[in-house]
């Protein structure tokens, strides 16, 4: 990696980035071979990932965020990266521009397809955002090359939505899941069974172009700013519940097809992470920032104080709760927190948040999630509001023992007793 200062760095241009790869012959052959050009392949995506942190922290020193971030890559991304590439060397990928001349399951498709009906599914895929020129060029690519329709909503946050093959839109998303993204989730899923047709002539691909055609919902791909656009079209053709998975909002007897929860409602976040922040000098300022990383990262986010004994004159114990649908969800909004500037010191001068500690992180008790007995019991909205961030210490514990159990509960009293818990008092 070489790292280089521009002159006027860091004030008015960001740390310029170039990973790259000396190629001196050592690793011609075998399984080096492979893994160099998978290396070499992931160089990309590799340097992507540690610009954005240059770019996002302009203004600042960044030298040790963006090797931090080269190292959080290799550790979370690699080994993904590295695995598909060899699944695809060997023949398991889904990439449909590598050969078939030797891959007997991908070498006649129409021959499977006389065997079982065609199957037309549709994906609504959820991101922070989609602003890079490159990257939505390459998605638009890549949905002409599976033959999908549907639209890509860019800025914030992103969206798209997809149409075809069914056995295409899992290709497609297998395709940019690896990809350099802040957040990106599948929220909503459908599967439509459609008529056979006889393939015994010799124009049986377009036999099932032209079905396929028929029950299409979309008749291009389009890439549009306007959120109001593609949510005007979804209901005009029948597919607003679809489009409500954007929202979190899920009907399974949606659309006249079947429509599969995989992003996960609210009652689906079985994921989260209690954390005790020693102090907050820019109380205001810290806790808008929560808020706002929030909702960017589509995390729900509990932030309360307590004075101990109701004793006002010293400082208060704070806790702030993530809640997200997955260990990833939660991880990024972990990951953001430790690398962004969210106080400011005794001079008030920006700094990184370093007296944060992370008491309990892993999956929910069953209670949180469960029909009967919800996460639609928390209202959210009051759990990270201004006006109700003082709790008494017991108020305190009981919210914390609703969303987390008695370990969430039992590391508050561990907090509040300065690392007693409450049953040895």
């Amino acid at each position: 990696m070489r790292l280089t200062l521009p002159l006027d760095y860091p004030v008015h241009s960001p740390l310029e980035v170039e990973v790259s790869i000396d190629q001196d012959g050592s690793s011609a052959g075998g399984k080096n071979a492979t893994l160099m050009k998978a290396a070499l392949n992931a160089i990309p995506s590799l340097n992507e990932s540690c610009r954005s942190i240059a770019s996002e922290h302009q203004e600042e020193e960044s030298v040790f965020l963006v090797f931090n971030q080269a190292d959080e890559w290799i550790q979370d991304e690699w080994p993904n990266l590295c695995k598909e590439y060899q699944q695809q060397q060997g023949g398991g990928g889904s990439n449909k521009s590598s050969s078939t001349k030797n891959n007997p399951d991908a070498t006649n498709r129409n021959d499977k397809q006389q065997s079982k009906n065609l199957v037309l599914g549709r994906r609504l895929i959820y991101s922070h955002h989609i602003i890079s020129k490159i990257k939505r060029g390459d998605i638009k690519s890549l949905a002409s090359h599976y033959k999908l329709t549907g639209y890509m909503k860019i800025g914030w946050p992103g969206l798209l939505i997809i149409e075809g093959l069914e056995e295409d839109c899992i290709a497609f998303y297998d395709d940019i899941r690896p990809w350099n993204w802040q957040y990106l989730v599948l929220r909503g899923e459908q599967q439509e069974v459609l008529p056979k047709v006889n393939n015994n002539s010799d124009n049986d691909g377009n036999d099932d172009d032209d079905v396929l055609k028929s029950y299409r919902k979309f008749e291009r791909f389009l890439e549009v700013e306007d959120m109001s656009l593609v949510a005007q079209h979804c209901r005009e053709v029948g597919l607003e519940n679809l489009f409500r998975t954007a929202m979190k909002v899920y009907d399974n007897e949606a659309d006249g097809a079947t429509t599969n929860n995989q992003g996960g409602g609210e009652r689906s976040m079985s994921y989260g992470a209690l954390v005790h922040v020693d102090h907050m000098n820019n109380q205001k300022g810290y806790r808008k920032w929560l808020r706002k990383t929030s909702q960017e990262t589509d995390c729900k986010v509990l932030i309360k104080q307590s004075y101990p004994n109701h004793d006002y004159s010293g400082r208060p114990k704070i806790v702030v709760g993530i809640v997200g649908d997955s260990r990833d969800q939660v991880g990024g909004f972990l990951k953001r927190w430790r690398t962004s500037k969210v106080d400011y010191d005794a001079r008030k001068i920006p700094c990184y948040e370093r007296k944060m500690s992370v008491e309990v992180e892993g999956d929910l008790p069953r209670h949180y999630y469960q029909e009967d007995n919800g996460n639609d019991d928390i209202d959210w909205n009051q759990s990270m509001s201004e006006e109700s961030v003082n709790l008494p210490e017991e108020h305190l514990a009981e919210y914390l023992q609703s969303i987390g159990g008695d370990e969430w509960e039992e590391a508050w009293w561990k907090i509040l007793r300065g690392g007693m818990s409450k049953t040895s008092d």
